[in-house]
C-alpha cells in the first residue's frame, strides 16, 4: 500500500484475503472500496454532507454484507456462528456510535477534515481494524469450512 502525497494510505484487496466464497469475497472488495472512499474524504476537504452520504452507504452495505455472510455461515453449519455474529453486532454498534458523534459535529463543521481529530482518528482506526482484524482473524476461519461445503 503506497501513500499518496496527502498521507492517505488506501487499503488494497489481496488474494490472501479471499475466504473462497464468491459473494463474500466480492463484498469484502466492495467494503475496501467504501472504506477507502471514507478515508479519502478527510484529505480531500469533502463536505460533511458528502461524508454523511459515504457513511450511510458504508453502514447500509455493511448490514447487507453481514446478513449475507451470516446466511452462508448457517448453510455450512459454521461452528463459530454465534461468536462471529456477535462480532458483527459489535462492529455495527461501534460504527453507529462513531457516525452519531460525527453527525452531531456536522452542525459545527463544514468539511470532513475539520472534524475533531479524535473523531476522525477513531473512525479511521475502526475501519482499518475492522478490515484487518475481522476479515483476517475471523472471516478467514471460515475458509476451511467453505471449501468442504457447496454453497
Amino acid at each position: 500500500m503506497a501513500n499518496d502525497k496527502s498521507g492517505f494510505t488506501p487499503l488494497e484487496w489481496r488474494p490472501q484475503l479471499a475466504v473462497g466464497h464468491e459473494k463474500i469475497d466480492k463484498d469484502h472488495k466492495r467494503l475496501i472500496e467504501l472504506i477507502n472512499e471514507v478515508q479519502s474524504l478527510f484529505v480531500t476537504h469533502a463536505s460533511m454532507g458528502v461524508l454523511t452520504l459515504a457513511l450511510d452507504a458504508l453502514h447500509d452495505y455493511t448490514r447487507d454484507h453481514f446478513a449475507r455472510e451470516e446466511s452462508v455461515m448457517r448453510k455450512i453449519d459454521y461452528p463459530h456462528f454465534h461468536k462471529h455474529a456477535q462480532a458483527h453486532e459489535t462492529l455495527v454498534r461501534r460504527l453507529n456510535d462513531l457516525t452519531e458523534k460525527i453527525l452531531l459535529a456536522h452542525s459545527q463543521q463544514t468539511s470532513a477534515d475539520s472534524l475533531p481529530k479524535e473523531n476522525k482518528e477513531a473512525l479511521l482506526q475502526l475501519l482499518r481494524d475492522w478490515l484487518i482484524h475481522h476479515v483476517i482473524q475471523e472471516d478467514l476461519k471460515m475458509r476451511d469450512y467453505l471449501l468442504g461445503a457447496a454453497v
